[in-house]
């Protein structure tokens, strides 16, 4: 499936895309701005939605595990 929109991302075995892993780069990014309150904000946005996508993969892993274990 392709699609022009930025938001949605692949997790291909529940991990996220080797090639498509933003947050290490954009905590140095974050670092490297940290005098620019725009920019910093813009990376740490980045930081945030990677944290919260992990989270994400990690619960919906729990659960279908749980799921598993009463099917």
């Amino acid at each position: 499936m392709a699609t022009a929109s930025p938001s949605i991302r692949r997790f291909p075995g529940r991990t996220p895309d080797p090639d498509r892993q933003y947050r290490e780069e954009a905590a140095k990014a974050a670092a490297i701005h940290a005098h620019d309150p725009e920019l910093v904000a813009f990376y740490r946005e980045i930081v945030r939605r990677e944290d919260a996508a992990i989270a994400f993969l990690d619960r919906q892993a729990a659960s279908d595990e749980e799921e598993w274990r009463y099917n």
